[in-house]
């Protein structure tokens, strides 16, 4: 072993291969040389890397010309023999069993006997009328308490929905409407969060990087003649396959509806295709496997009924269920075989 290098990142790693002349990584977050055996001395980027990280505010609030309103969470489980609320014209001081969770003194007065908290599903509220009306500029007098974040109709709350009621996302509205209920989501369209980056790393520490916002990593996929493994990645409902080059991704193949499919499988555990990518295969933490086949051309002419317009091909799936439960621990694929390992067995399923 001539040489060592380490490439270090504060995220995980999709994907790694070798190119021609570069490392090729899809990493979630920045990529740095941290270590070379050959130049010990030279100053290499081995600082951590530094991530802008907006501090979390301990409370909202909300303001009208007269009145004011204070909320935040706690663990659902929390009963009201637990919490201890203290409001005077200057002060607010809350404890939950006993620990201070918020204590500060306002940016101007409220009066002192006209306040009233509420407690639901963790969030706990406090409303409170001011005692001159007029807008506030800050809540605390001067930093004198937590970080909060002030809720306009330009803002919302941004704490997790599940720590305030079952199915509703909360704004903040006092009204306690909810803009719209959570069971209306589908976990396929939830992909916009994915900011992992494709970086070619050259021996010189140079960098070639191509955004993949918005594009969740599906799988790896193993090619012929030692060429870099490709990349499946979902735009939109699909799966792109994109083969790896040297300071290139070029588009080789649509796998249609695999993004969807493969979100609303809970249980997915390990996803494959073969190199000549005829079809893509899903299966479970353990007997389920599901094989979906790449649309083939139809005799007959088939139109859609409602768009009219004319399907020109039908792409068929598979269920295969295998005998024993045993877990999953590996799947491969060549273009006429799946092979499937559990821990006393190998399965080979024919793809025909």
């Amino acid at each position: 072993m001539e040489r060592v290098r380490r490439v270090a990142s504060h995220g995980g790693y999709n994907y790694i291969s070798i190119t021609e002349g570069n490392l090729a990584l899809s990493a979630e977050k920045k990529t740095v040389f941290s270590f070379d055996s050959l130049h010990p001395v030279e100053s290499l980027e081995t600082e951590p890397i530094q991530e802008e990280k907006e501090e979390t505010p301990k409370f909202y609030w909300k303001q009208t010309e007269e009145d004011l309103e204070i909320w935040f969470y706690v663990l659902p489980d929390t009963v009201k023999a637990h919490v201890n609320i203290n409001v005077s014209e200057q002060i607010i001081d809350v404890k939950i069993s006993g620990l201070d969770l918020i204590k500060g003194e306002f940016h101007n007065k409220v009066e002192k006997d006209s306040w009233t908290w509420t407690m639901d599903h963790g969030k706990i509220g406090v409303m409170m009328s001011k005692l001159t009306p007029g807008m506030w500029t800050s809540f605390w007098a001067d930093k004198a308490g937590p970080s909060g974040q002030e809720i306009t109709d330009m803002t919302e709350d941004t704490i997790l929905p599940h720590l305030t009621t079952e199915n509703p996302i909360c704004t903040g509205d006092p009204t306690r409407e909810p803009a719209f209920n959570a069971e209306e989501l589908e976990s396929v369209d939830d992909t916009m969060d994915e900011t992992s980056n494709f970086i070619w790393q050259s021996d010189a520490g140079k960098q070639s990087v191509t955004s993949l916002h918005g594009n969740q990593h599906l799988m790896s996929i193993s090619l012929r003649n030692g060429c870099p493994p490709a990349l499946c990645i979902r735009s939109d409902v699909d799966g792109l396959v994109l083969k790896v080059e040297d300071n290139l991704l070029e588009h080789v193949c649509t796998f249609p509806a695999l993004g969807y499919v493969q979100a609303g499988k809970q249980n997915r555990k390990f996803m494959t295709a073969p190199h000549d990518f005829s079809y893509s295969a899903i299966c479970d933490d353990s007997r389920h496997i599901y094989i979906y086949r790449q649309p083939k051309p139809i005799e007959s002419e088939l139109k859609n009924r409602k768009t009219g317009v004319k399907v020109a091909g039908i792409a068929n799936q598979q269920v295969v269920t295998l005998e024993n439960r045993e877990e999953i621990l590996g799947m491969q694929a060549t273009p006429n075989l799946l092979f499937i390992v559990t821990q006393h067995a190998i399965y080979r399923i024919s793809i025909k």
